[in-house]
């Protein structure tokens, strides 16, 4: 994948660092947070005559609407090319390669915009996301550009992604810019309990991540969540969590990866995934019995691969006890 840089702007300055909420550092101009961002652009974008312009202009009406709404702008240290895969199953793969390829250091996030199409009859992550995709409390977001779509407006999913690194989750009210789809009327307005979320986290510190808030933090947005998100959806909390683990598995900490499950599993009750991640893991260690106990859990709250998994233990502790 190529990186390289295509040029150097700020929308607003960064001026000074002040300590903030939640114990993070933030970069501050007064009372405005500055969020430190470098934009992505993938070549289907940057095939578009006018790709530069229109990656301006949407940028400076997202900062704006985030600093007239919740005192934050966005500084936007460099625009780099990316050659997003074009063999991607859909958003979950061009997030993985983001967080692969564009560097996070010197800044707070990365905005990857993509207006790369799904393969026509490929299973694709794409159903069912038209905003992008953004994990929670993350530092990479990939936003959807649609040129082709005129009920679909990228100033909206621009706004939408973003707030998930702050917390902000999907909403059934259809008058708030976090309704799960920005399809539909072009409202800027975002739900009470969507707005506390961002608020709370405004000054969030995105390299210390979920762990560096502290517990009385993460109950207020378990609060949060649960008085506006939809039924069926992960708590950010959790998401968040989940997702740290992921990566302390992925690096080699695998009892460290089971006790984040844990937490994560903790902060909400209906969440499978965490219960599958520490059941497979418990696997990896022989403890199969304990396994088994995680990865019934996960099957019961309707985590389609379960099943198998649970076979799979199953077999493993018969074989080992037949030895």
């Amino acid at each position: 994948m190529n990186l390289r840089r295509l040029l150097v702007g700020t929308i607003g300055a960064a001026l000074v660092v002040a300590a903030g909420q939640c114990g993070a550092e933030a970069v501050m101009d007064g009372a405005v947070r500055v969020l430190r961002v470098r934009v992505a652009a993938d070549d289907e974008l940057r095939a578009r005559a006018d790709w530069e312009q229109v990656v301006r202009d949407h940028l400076q009406f997202a900062s704006d609407y985030y600093e007239k709404t919740f005192d934050i702008r966005f500084d936007v240290q460099e625009i780099v090319a990316w050659d997003s895969d074009d063999e991607s199953a859909g958003l979950g793969d061009l997030v993985d390669e983001l967080e692969k390829t564009i560097p996070v250091t010197g800044v707070d996030v990365v905005i990857g915009l993509s207006a790369q199409r799904p393969k026509p009859g490929k299973l694709s992550k794409y159903v069912g996301l038209p905003t992008g995709l953004t994990p929670s409390l993350g530092r990479v977001s990939l936003v959807r550009v649609m040129p082709d779509d005129e009920n679909y407006d990228l100033r909206l999913a621009l706004i939408h992604e973003v707030a998930h690194l702050f917390g902000a989750f999907h909403t059934a009210q259809q008058d708030s810019i976090m309704r799960e789809s920005v399809q539909g009327p072009r409202t800027f307005q975002i739900d009470v309990e969507n707005g506390k979320m961002v608020r709370l986290l405004r000054l969030f510190d995105f390299e210390k991540g979920v762990e560096g808030l502290d517990e009385d933090t993460l109950k207020r947005m378990t609060g949060i969540w649960e008085r506006g998100g939809i039924p069926g959806d992960a708590n950010p909390v959790a998401e968040a969590l989940f997702n740290v683990g992921v990566e302390k598995h992925d690096q080699g900490q695998v009892e460290e990866a089971i006790k984040t499950w844990r937490r994560a599993a903790a902060y909400d009750k209906t969440y499978a995934q965490p219960h599958g991640s520490i059941g497979l893991a418990l696997a990896s260690l022989k403890r199969y019995d304990e396994a088994l106990r995680e990865l019934q859990i996960a099957d019961r709250l309707g985590c389609p691969e379960a099943k198998q998994a649970i076979e799979m233990v199953k077999h493993q502790s018969a074989a080992r006890g037949s030895r």
